[in-house]
């Protein structure tokens, strides 16, 4: 439920200090995940999951709202 609605998203990487993930609602399919994963908070729901920031917390962004990457809706898989 919380990936269908976007509250956790599975992570893709690191890029210049953030995590970049992977949501449902960017997904052409159901976004698949498993036990092997690592999975992130989408910051819009941090304060209402009461989120406490550490120090090695990193921004989350999205896949496909970096403005330097191609768009992905145009890419045939994402």
């Amino acid at each position: 439920m919380l990936i269908e609605t976007a509250v956790i998203g599975r992570i893709t990487g690191e890029k210049n200090g953030y995590v970049q993930a992977k949501f449902e609602y960017t997904a052409a399919h159901r976004l698949i995940a498993t036990s092997e994963d690592e999975f992130c908070l989408h910051s819009i729901f941090a304060e209402v999951y009461h989120f406490k920031q550490t120090k090695d917390a990193k921004p989350v962004y999205p896949f496909g709202t970096d403005p330097m990457e191609p768009d992905y809706r145009d890419m045939d898989e994402i």
